[in-house]
């Protein structure tokens, strides 16, 4: 078996693993009580690591070691780039979605979670008083999940592709591509999408892929799969905030991943990768790549 073939298996067994992975703990939730249940919350933490506990399985059986240069720290300014990417990301979505009258009042304008009334709050000061929350303390809970979650598909599976030879382009839309799908179970069952879930789960995969290449962006400008996480769970926070004082009208169109949020994504990820392209570290070139570049230093 010749490198680039191990590595493509890696990615593809990690793959196999995440999407099982996903698909027995989808089946907990459903017969847990869905995601009204009381453990829904644990088991959505349980469903985001599998990635990782998905790339050590496959690592084992292929003898490939971990690859612990991906927990290295790195500098700290991409972790300022981590924080504040995910939040310009649903602040323009927000306001694109009122701009475009996609918005309905949140869940602190409904009768059953009338925030206001029982905190003597505005439905805006609480929905800021849960992002700074979400994005701090929030974030240091969340932690665990997003890293593994990013571990298994940014720090393996793309990293993977990359390695066998696919170029980045495409390693950024496959990986990202599957990243969406892996969350259909949940999607089908109401998540993101309650009221389009067939044609949510197609919108959410060309979201992920636009906001998996902002992440692949963050992880390999900050060479850390750390950063990569931070903004992932930065991201899930702020957005979980705003629905607060809004619902998107049209799922597929308003909101933190609905179209408007995949135009916003697209945008800023081009801009990104346009403007400051990143440098691919050494350990995902691919192995063709490696070798004329050790031949051309020599």
């Amino acid at each position: 078996m010749t490198v680039r073939d191990k590595y493509l298996k890696l990615a593809l067994w990690t793959i196999f693993f995440s999407f099982l992975g996903a698909l027995i703990v989808a089946q907990i939730i459903a017969h847990t009580g869905g995601m009204t249940g009381k453990s829904f919350i644990w088991l959505l933490y349980l469903y985001m690591i599998t990635p990782a506990i998905s790339s050590i399985f496959a690592r084992l059986i292929f003898k490939i070691p971990l690859n612990w240069g991906l927990l290295k720290f790195g500098e700290t300014i991409n972790y300022i780039w981590a924080w504040i990417i995910p939040i310009l990301l649903i602040v323009f979505s927000i306001a694109l979605t009122y701009i475009f009258r996609q918005n309905c009042p949140g869940l602190a304008k409904l009768p059953v979670l009338d925030f206001s009334s029982n905190l003597g709050n505005s439905p805006l000061t609480i929905a800021l008083s849960h992002f700074i929350i979400n994005i701090t303390i929030g974030l240091v809970i969340i932690f665990p999940a997003t890293l593994g979650e990013e571990y298994g598909w940014r720090g393996t599976i793309f990293a993977s592709i990359m390695k066998s030879g696919i170029n980045l382009k495409w390693a950024i839309a496959i990986s990202g591509a599957l990243w969406g799908l892996w969350y259909a179970p949940l999607i089908l069952m109401g998540l993101n999408f309650p009221n389009h879930p067939i044609l949510g789960l197609f919108v959410y995969i060309i979201f992920s892929i636009s906001v998996g290449g902002i992440f692949v962006w963050i992880y390999l400008k900050s060479q850390s799969i750390f950063a990569s996480a931070i903004a992932h769970g930065v991201l899930n926070g702020s957005a979980q905030a705003v629905m607060i004082i809004m619902t998107p009208k049209n799922e597929l169109v308003g909101g933190s991943v609905g179209l408007i949020a995949f135009i916003v994504a697209s945008t800023i990820m081009l801009i990104l990768w346009v403007k400051f392209p990143p440098r691919i570290p050494e350990d995902i070139l691919p192995i063709c790549n490696q070798i004329e570049q050790n031949n051309a230093i020599s």
